[in-house]
């Protein structure tokens, strides 16, 4: 008999917990036969790959044009002065965004890019090919209209530069969403750059959070044009003795922490992505299920996904994080609710710290409310009035 590999074990393991899930969901057995493919968040860490320094044509155009003037001293009122009438328009200039981003591009930069399967690593990638992924990061164009990719932007106050992640959408057969993946990830980005891209016009559909208070960890929705994200529970009716075992020690681990009473989160896919991105610039190790039919403690069944091993740390440079998620104007997808689990509901997403950007779990009295006054109570709620477990 051959010995198992570590590969093997782990997809037993991967197996088990993915029927514990479902059990614990109370799904019966012809429910659990059906495991669509891909997994919906499945990747490695990132690989680097260093850019050189672009040249900046728009300053080189105006060092030709204005060197002549260089020599003019230009006097203004107040003792103020500007050497050279080229002072002055390379400050007008450095207001907009798209000088912002060319100065940035004129040092040494890293990208992150996923490995690839069948692809040579990134390090050896071409530099006209590492430059086009730089573009495709930056480029907001493929947001204007219908779309399936996501740009996700993180940012703190007192850092000052931040991350950004492009994600491709993946569809099924019935081209229903089925997964993500990064495209490519940068970090050490200009805060000004990323601002400037979360408040550009031309992107209608957005998901954007950020601290309630300038020395507070906790986060309010600035802007969600969703229903908010909400605590849900599963049914339990077919609890199988390993998914027990799973939250008690859930429950011994998280003793004396203030958690929200939930199994999970309802959200759509970029308000998930947006909060996976709370604690972490840029998301590398991430593993979970295929798309699977969950039931809630209610008799709902939604699509859900199971994470078996969240994104490992990527702290911010700070605490006061702002997270942004960019959504295609068209994008019927990024509508869909699903919900969000792992072997112990979520704890990370139950603390105090989001009580006020997810809901708490629905009642028997608060179903049927409409959909404008469960985001208007979402916006109003605070957290001393959310159901919450102490364990």
């Amino acid at each position: 008999m051959l010995p198992a590999t570590d590969g093997v074990l782990a997809q037993d393991r991967e197996s088990a917990q993915l029927d514990d899930a479902l059990t614990l969901a109370g799904l019966s057995h012809d429910q659990q036969v059906q495991r669509p493919t891909p997994k919906f968040l499945a990747w490695p860490a990132f690989a680097g790959a260093t850019l050189p320094p672009r040249a900046n044509p728009r300053k080189s155009r105006l060092s030709r044009v204005l060197w002549p003037l260089n020599a003019v001293r230009v006097g203004l009122p107040g003792d103020v002065s500007v050497e050279g009438l080229g002072g002055v328009l390379e400050s007008a200039h450095g207001l907009f965004h798209s000088v912002q981003r060319l100065d940035y591009m004129e040092s040494e930069r890293r990208i992150h890019l996923p490995p690839r399967p069948g692809s040579p690593p990134p390090n050896t990638l071409p530099r006209l090919e590492l430059e086009r992924l730089e573009n495709e990061l930056f480029d907001l164009s493929k947001y204007d209209g219908y779309g399936d990719y996501l740009t996700a932007l993180a940012w703190t106050a007192e850092g000052e530069s931040g991350a950004i992640t492009l994600y491709e959408v993946l569809f099924g057969d019935t081209d229903e969403i089925a997964g993500i993946r990064p495209v490519a990830a940068m970090r050490d980005v200009p805060t000004s750059v990323l601002v400037k891209m979360r408040a550009q016009e031309r992107i209608k559909r957005k998901v954007v959070f950020a601290p309630i208070d300038d020395d507070d960890q906790r986060y309010r929705w600035r802007v969600n044009p969703s229903r908010g994200p909400r605590y849900i529970k599963l049914g339990t009716t077919q609890t199988s003795a390993s998914a027990l075992r799973s939250r008690t020690r859930s429950r011994s681990r998280h003793a004396g922490t203030r958690l929200a009473d939930a199994a999970g989160v309802c959200a759509t896919t970029p308000q998930f992505v947006a909060l996976l991105h709370a604690r972490r610039a840029i998301l590398e190790e991430v593993k979970s299920s295929s798309i699977t039919p969950m039931r809630t403690d209610d008799g709902d069944v939604k699509p859900g996904v199971i994470l078996f091993d969240p994104p490992r740390p990527n702290p911010h440079d700070g605490v006061s994080v702002h997270v942004a998620v960019l959504i295609p104007n068209e994008a019927p997808w990024a509508e869909e609710e699903m919900i969000w689990t792992d072997k112990d509901g979520m704890v990370e997403f139950r603390q105090a710290r989001y009580w006020s950007l997810i809901e708490p779990a629905s009642t028997p009295r608060g179903r049927g409310r409409s959909r404008s006054r469960s985001r208007h109570r979402a916006g109003s709620q605070g957290p001393q009035s959310l159901p919450r477990t102490q364990t």
